[in-house]
């Protein structure tokens, strides 16, 4: 199947069984670490990666972000190379190559607290961070997560979008909750929750200050684990 990369480079590849599919694409293995992820004819574009948000995420290289490596566009709807470079800020984006990462299937209520703080600390600053460059988080969930070595690194960003019309407050106020939505989704779907923990889950987020790492630290300080706390509690 042939692609125009970003730069108008013509790829061909030749995609063998598929390795996984959800709603909105399917992925293949192209070699070793490199997958592709080609989304479905009808998919919209509120569910692709588009063009700005791979500039902004490519240039911040952040460690918590898994990287994504190029863009492709379906050939058979490109008038030709011209034609891509001229337009291609507004040509939608049929595919993208990352690099696959290992899911160690953490059960963060277990790990330490010191690994839980670690954590939150980066993705928060991270929050800041996207936050001053106008990006709008979406669709932060355990299954656009996987946990690998000490740190739980974001995939699957194509939700996000460039909020330029949106004002700094309401972009704020937008990530933090997504932020905080993502660890309490990590917490219900880790094999030791219960539905019992419910409260003391949603207790521990709830954000008390200015900082959320702050706020969770604070609240445990004196505990081993997160488990800890809320048996605890």
């Amino acid at each position: 199947m042939y692609y125009y990369n970003s730069k108008g480079e013509l790829i061909d590849f030749n995609l063998g069984e598929e390795k996984h599919h959800g709603k909105s694409s399917r992925i293949f293995q192209l070699e070793n670490e490199y997958y592709l992820k080609q989304y479905f004819s009808y998919s919209t574009c509120s569910v692709r990666m588009d063009l700005k948000l791979f500039h902004i995420l490519k240039e911040l290289d952040h460690p918590h972000i898994n990287k994504i490596l190029e863009l492709y566009y379906d050939r058979a709807k490109i008038r030709s190379k011209k034609y891509l470079l001229s337009h291609i800020q507004n040509l939608v984006v049929d595919a993208y190559q990352y690099l696959y990462i290992e899911d160690r299937f953490a059960n963060i209520m277990k790990e330490s607290t010191e690994y839980l703080i670690y954590n939150l600390r980066e993705l928060e600053n991270l929050t800041y961070i996207l936050t001053e460059l106008k990006v709008w988080m979406k669709d932060f969930k355990r299954e656009n997560t996987v946990f690998c070595k000490d740190k739980i690194i974001l995939i699957d960003l194509d939700c996000c979008k460039l909020a330029e019309n949106e004002s700094y407050y309401d972009i704020e106020r937008n990530n933090v909750n997504c932020l905080q939505n993502l660890f309490i989704d990590l917490f219900e779907k880790c094999r030791s929750y219960s539905d019992r923990y419910e409260e003391q889950v949603f207790d521990l987020f709830f954000q008390e200050g200015q900082s959320l790492t702050c706020s969770i630290s604070k609240k445990l300080c004196k505990y081993k684990t997160p488990l800890d706390y809320i048996k605890n509690n």
